[in-house]
């Protein structure tokens, strides 16, 4: 709906690129899932490569910024040095951050009805999120739909 190409930049599509040996493995990543009346209890824990290879992809959004790129990122801060880092890097262009809110329990539907996640990830990163993080705007995606959430998010930054 934006009158100039923007480049989505999701922090998933660099976990997939990991290779397969990564997964489940202490210095890639490994989820465990325990089974509870509710669904599942899910524990995820990254290792040094991970943790390396979502450091690069956050000053990777620096060099496509800095050739010009517009960029939407997607990214699931957990920590105050994530936050700080894309503050770093990109300190010479204009950036605006975006939290997408919903309660948990709308969210966790969500997650089931997807059927393309993890069940019980929502949960997981609900409560491991930073809370200290400064954002330039906050979306309630429980009120609006997914098109006028970003109709909000373009008129709220000035994008049309």
């Amino acid at each position: 709906m934006l009158s100039i190409p923007y480049l989505l930049v999701r922090g998933d599509m660099f976990v997939e690129m990991l290779p397969e040996r990564m997964f489940d493995h202490p210095d890639g990543i490994k989820v465990n899932v325990s089974p509870d009346k509710s669904g599942s209890i899910v524990d995820v824990q990254m290792g040094e490569y991970v943790t390396s290879l979502l450091r690069g992809m956050r000053r990777s959004v620096a060099v496509l910024a800095d050739e010009g790129n517009n960029l939407i990122v997607d990214d699931l801060m957990l920590e105050e040095h994530e936050q700080l880092l894309y503050h770093t890097a990109l300190r010479k262009h204009e950036t605006s951050f975006v939290e997408l809110v919903a309660p948990l329990e709308l969210v966790v539907a969500r997650e089931r009805e997807r059927g393309d996640r993890l069940f019980g990830l929502a949960s997981w990163q609900s409560q491991r999120m930073f809370s200290g993080f400064q954002y330039d705007l906050q979306v309630d995606t429980s009120q609006n739909s997914p098109h006028e959430c970003a109709v909000q998010i373009a008129e709220a930054l000035r994008l049309f």
